[in-house]
């Protein structure tokens, strides 16, 4: 039976590999963890919901188990509020050591900025995909 310095020592230590599993999976997909933040994150609000956190981290398979991504959500959602913030869900990352950009970056680089407002201007018709598609498939080689 472990004491109770034992157990948190035991807690942290497991917390610490799973996180550093995190970490090496979503890099090996050439992404960083706050991109799957910025990724659930569809309104652009700086907050997520602990479910959709716990389907993205399934959906784009990181080979983790279900136990494994409830760990990791609930390592993010320290107060048990079903939301994830983004400070705090920077800050989580700073303490576990897998961040990847500075906390003081700007949140949003210039091609996600490009790629957000694209894809609103796709949402609210300003621009049809078929033009959108060609416009992007200079080549015409049906793709891009």
């Amino acid at each position: 039976m472990l004491n109770p310095s034992q157990n948190q020592s035991f807690i942290i230590d497991g917390n610490l590999a799973l996180m550093d599993k995190l970490h090496n999976n979503v890099n090996s997909l050439g992404l960083s963890i706050e991109m799957l933040f910025r990724g659930t994150d569809l309104d652009c609000n700086g907050s997520v919901t602990l479910e959709n956190f716990k389907i993205t981290l399934t959906k784009i398979r990181l080979s983790l188990s279900p136990s494994e991504v409830n760990k990791i959500a609930y390592i993010f959602d320290e107060e048990c509020t079903g939301v994830i913030y983004k400070k705090s869900f920077m800050q989580t990352l700073i303490t576990y050591g897998v961040n990847e950009e500075p906390i003081d970056a700007d949140w949003w680089n210039i091609g996600q900025k490009c790629l957000i407002d694209f894809c609103k201007m796709l949402h609210d018709k300003v621009i049809e995909p078929e033009v959108a598609w060609m416009s992007m498939d200079i080549r015409k080689q049906g793709y891009i």
